[in-house]
């Protein structure tokens, strides 16, 4: 009884959010999805939205990337691993954005800083996570070499400092 209740309420869901898609692109249905704070619909939809990942702004990353701490700390090895995933995706979307931000736009240097500070809170779910074995001690691990380049984890020593 309780099951068939998660998993109706769970296929409903994934309508509503199919019909956003279709009417509003993979981004909206993405922040709609966001806004359910509903992990298993989460994980269905960044399966299928890894596309809409590559193209993401500032507010879109900043929005996400609660979501991906979340599932980074999931003890399902499915949700962390598409974590992992969806987080490698956005930051090769987002590194042209923190490498560079424009230096004369103000709200581009502080959206620029406050994204860093949110990848920075990501570092210790993601080094903990490189203590173990297997494909999501990988996609880590290559998580952090990523933000190290992008000068994210300066202070860190992983990043050779």
């Amino acid at each position: 009884e309780q099951s068939q209740l998660l998993l109706g309420t769970r296929l409903n869901h994934l309508r509503v959010i199919s019909t956003v898609w279709s009417t509003n692109g993979p981004s909206r249905a993405l922040m709609h999805t966001l806004n359910m704070d509903d992990l298993p619909v989460l994980v269905d939809v960044l399966g299928a939205a890894q596309l809409a990942l590559e193209t993401v702004d500032y507010d879109m990353a900043q929005d996400l990337l609660p979501a991906l701490g979340q599932l980074l700390d999931s003890e399902y090895e499915d949700y962390v691993l598409c974590g992992l995933t969806s987080l490698s995706t956005l930051l090769k979307a987002i590194a042209p954005l923190l490498r560079e931000p424009a230096a004369t736009d103000d709200d581009a240097l502080d959206r620029s800083a406050s994204l860093c500070e949110s990848f920075r809170l990501l570092h210790p779910k993601l080094d903990m996570l490189t203590t173990g074995r297997g494909r999501a001690a990988q996609l880590a691990t290559r998580c952090i070499k990523t933000l190290c380049r992008l000068s994210v984890y300066t202070e860190l020593k992983e990043c050779g400092q």
